[in-house]
C-alpha cells in the first residue's frame, strides 16, 4: 500500500493528480485539481457506485476541482 501518489498532466491545460492510501485497485481519497484553457458552465456533480463510494466534481470557469472516497485507481 502506497501512502501518497502524485502526478501533472498538460492537455488543453494543466491537470494536478493526487492519491492518498493506494492499494492494488482501490484509494481511500483522490482528488485532482485542473485549470483549463476554455472556461466553460459552471456545474456540481455528486455520484455514488460506478467504482466508487462517493465523489463530487465541482467546474466553474476554467477551474475543475475532483474528489472520490473509495474509489478504483486512476491512472497514476
Amino acid at each position: 500500500m502506497k501512502l501518497f501518489s502524485y502526478k501533472t498532466r498538460e492537455d488543453y491545460g494543466k491537470d494536478f493528480y493526487f492519491t492518498f492510501l493506494k492499494g492494488q485497485k482501490y484509494s481511500l481519497l483522490q482528488a485532482s485539481f485542473s485549470v483549463c484553457e476554455y472556461a466553460s458552465f459552471p456545474h456540481i456533480q455528486i455520484t455514488m457506485g460506478g467504482g466508487k463510494l462517493f465523489g463530487i466534481f465541482v467546474y466553474f470557469g476554467k477551474v475543475g476541482f475532483d474528489v472520490d472516497f473509495v474509489s478504483r485507481n486512476w491512472w497514476l
